[in-house]
């Protein structure tokens, strides 16, 4: 009879095993799910937290940008104002009946419209205003950019040409400038050869 019962309590030792492996599978398995889950929700919060980040990034660029472009054109705008002052009051000082006065105003004048218009849309404006003709009128503004590129091409290599035209002189200056004189070696002097020489 001792046979019959230690077999009945093999099985049920087994089959709550069975049972304790699988309550411990599917806590691993609900853990695992809760894991990832929260893991996906934190990623989205990341990703999303970045892309706000970068839009403010971008933001604060593109504001910094729009400001820097502003100032510029004030400055270059007050430049303007300034040549175009000093062409007015040249025009001023010249003969009345000179054709040179009335074209040095009517430079000055446009001048003073070219700056007030800076100061009114900045860069940007020009940049339409550019972009406006160059769609009204392709080949002349084509002939333009040529014109314009020439113009700084010549202007640049003058620039460079008298700079280094300028170090040249400067440095001539200074070596021909105040330092201590060096005076050669004395020369020796050949011996004449002797009479007894043949």
């Amino acid at each position: 009879m001792a046979y019959e019962t230690a077999p009945s309590e093999a099985g049920g030792r087994s089959s709550g095993a069975k049972e304790k492996a699988g309550e411990v599978a599917d806590q691993a398995r609900q853990s695992t799910g809760e894991v990832a889950a929260t893991v996906k929700e934190q990623a989205r919060e990341v990703a999303g937290e970045s892309r706000t980040q970068a839009r403010h990034v971008a933001t604060r660029i593109r504001d910094q940008l729009d400001e820097e472009t502003w100032t510029q054109a004030q400055r270059v705008a007050e430049m303007v104002r300034e040549w175009s002052d000093d062409l007015a009051a040249m025009a001023d000082q010249t003969e009345v009946d000179s054709p040179v006065r009335d074209v040095v105003r009517q430079v000055a004048e446009r001048g003073h419209r070219t700056a007030d218009f800076l100061d009114q849309r900045g860069l940007y404006g020009v940049a339409d205003e550019i972009r406006g003709f160059a769609r009204r009128r392709p080949g002349l503004f084509l002939a333009g950019a040529a014109l314009a590129g020439f113009a700084v091409g010549r202007l640049a290599k003058a620039v460079t040409k008298e700079s280094q035209e300028e170090t040249a002189e400067s440095s001539a200056v200074e070596s021909s400038g105040p330092g201590p004189v060096r005076t050669p070696p004395p020369r020796q002097e050949e011996s004449a050869p002797s009479a007894e020489e043949p």
